[in-house]
């Protein structure tokens, strides 16, 4: 009877580890929780009543991602302190993460701080097809004014990379 029940835990052992293989994409296509810190600045562009025209350049730590630098484009709407925008991740490898983000200022007028969600479009590399949005809480060195704006800002939300398993 013992000899039966040894056979029958090795049995399915051996099938979990040989259908293990077959779960890894989908685990990899699951949105998992995504964690980061960016220092970067804001400079401002063009201004055409109620639009002011903004790029931003970036760097930062995220989990699955690792070292990034991120660029953007966006425009705020003066009159409700509302911004959306596209931006580019691009990971250490080269690899390259697409978002666009729709955003506001808290406590208007200071604008010391912005809350942005952001939503991914798409990839390149191991974030082909990838998934997911996170939201970027961003506190500003000084009161809007300036040509650049320094800010640090904190991100959190899920991404998903499917592509990760081609690698």
């Amino acid at each position: 009877m013992k000899i039966k029940q040894n056979y029958f835990k090795v049995g399915l052992v051996l099938t979990a580890l040989t259908l293990l293989p077959l779960a890894y994409p989908a685990m990899a296509g699951d949105e998992v929780p995504y964690k980061g810190k960016e220092v970067g600045a804001i400079t401002r562009g063009a201004f055409q009543f109620p639009f002011s025209h903004q790029s931003t350049a970036a760097e930062g730590e995220a989990t699955y991602i690792g070292h990034y630098t991120l660029t953007g484009n966006f425009v705020v709407d003066v009159r409700s302190g509302t911004a959306t925008g596209v931006f580019t991740l691009i990971a250490a490898n080269g690899d390259k993460l697409f978002s666009t983000m729709t955003g506001y200022a808290l406590q208007p007028p200071s604008l010391k701080e912005t809350v942005d969600t952001h939503t991914v479009t798409g990839g390149t590399g191991i974030f082909e097809g990838a998934t997911g949005s996170w939201v970027l809480d961003s506190h500003f060195a000084f009161l809007f004014g300036l040509p650049s704006e320094p800010y640090v800002g904190v991100l959190e939300g899920t991404i998903s990379t499917p592509a990760a398993n081609k690698k």
